[in-house]
């Protein structure tokens, strides 16, 4: 581990230095975290990241190392969940896109892909997108996050492919206006289109933020459009949040999710499918045997993918934009 974590901060000296805010120094860890799952062996490792060393910097290989010490746990305990949900999500967007694109029926119909928090996602970049699709990637962060991403990748000359535009939105997800900066960004809410829900929706609280969050989304999402993303219980965050603060002072997490199928039924999603990550394999039968419920006691991280149905309370929703 050692060698690794002193390879990649040999490689990534000459990045940047600056100082992240909290949301930013949590997508520096998770960067950390895919970095490492992608110095494994081609045959051993879930997915390949090559760009996840440069986001992360020297700062979150730190993060990471500080994370395990201070939750005790080794490094493949304590990424798994992050490394499981990364596999996961690269999947299904991939899936969604050659779903979205079969339904165009037409390859210059462009797919709309829409990351809230984007924080160091490198999909743009690495995922192995229909070549003749045009698709358009919506990068929403605060803005600090969002410079730091031009920047970066900038710097390190990382460009996506051609069918591919980048449009990157900088703005506080707490409060409304981002939604008509993502249109004028070129957005169209007329059009099904793929939202990423990354390690973002904890940040955000119940019956307020949250709930201003979701259905700020859901005012500008076209029928059948799809959701990809993670939510975790309330028991991890009660487990997770004095290590995640000693280690690097990252997001302070909230909100959990105990039932993500009642969570996301309640604003107009059908079609929910979920399953587990990040558990060790000795606590495979405990949590693949027992559901989950609210209160309850075992840690659980959900991956899911949900689709979105208009009805009539957010159709009248959606006329007051």
């Amino acid at each position: 581990f050692f060698l690794w974590l002193i390879h990649g901060c040999f490689n990534i000296m000459q990045s940047s230095k600056q100082e992240l805010p909290p949301l930013g120094k949590t997508g520096a860890f998770t960067s950390a975290c895919r970095a490492y799952e992608s110095s494994k062996s081609r045959t051993d490792r879930l997915f390949d990241d090559p760009y996840a060393y440069i986001f992360a910097g020297p700062h979150g290989m730190k993060y990471l190392t500080d994370f395990c010490k201070a939750s005790n746990l080794g490094i493949e305990d304590a990424t798994r969940g992050i490394r499981e949900r990364t596999q996961f999500i690269d999947n299904q967007l991939l899936h969604c896109v050659d779903s979205l694109s079969l339904a165009n029926n037409s390859p210059h119909k462009r797919i709309q892909i829409v990351m809230v928090g984007c924080g160091g996602d490198t999909r743009a970049f690495r995922l192995s997108f229909p070549r003749n699709q045009r698709i358009d990637i919506y990068e929403i962060d605060l803005p600090s996050v969002v410079e730091y991403r031009q920047r970066i990748f900038a710097e390190h000359e990382i460009h996506c492919s051609d069918n591919i535009s980048i449009h990157r939105i900088g703005c506080d997800l707490r409060y409304k206006e981002w939604t008509q900066q993502l249109i004028q960004q070129g957005y169209d809410p007329h059009v099904p289109s793929i939202w990423m829900l990354e390690g973002i929706l904890k940040y955000f609280k119940h019956g307020s933020t949250l709930d201003n969050l979701m259905q700020c989304i859901t005012q500008i999402m076209a029928c059948n459009s799809l959701v990809i993303g993670d939510v975790v219980n309330n028991t991890h965050i009660r487990l997770t949040a004095k290590p995640w603060k000693e280690a690097f002072d990252g997001g302070t997490m909230v909100s959990g999710i105990d039932v993500p199928f009642d969570f996301f039924a309640r604003f107009g999603f059908e079609d929910i499918a979920w399953k587990q990550v990040g558990y060790r394999k000795e606590d495979e039968s405990k949590m693949l045997t027992t559901n989950p419920c609210r209160g309850d006691p075992l840690r659980r991280w959900f991956v899911f993918i949900a689709k979105w149905k208009q009805n009539q309370k957010q159709n009248g929703l959606r006329a007051k934009l």
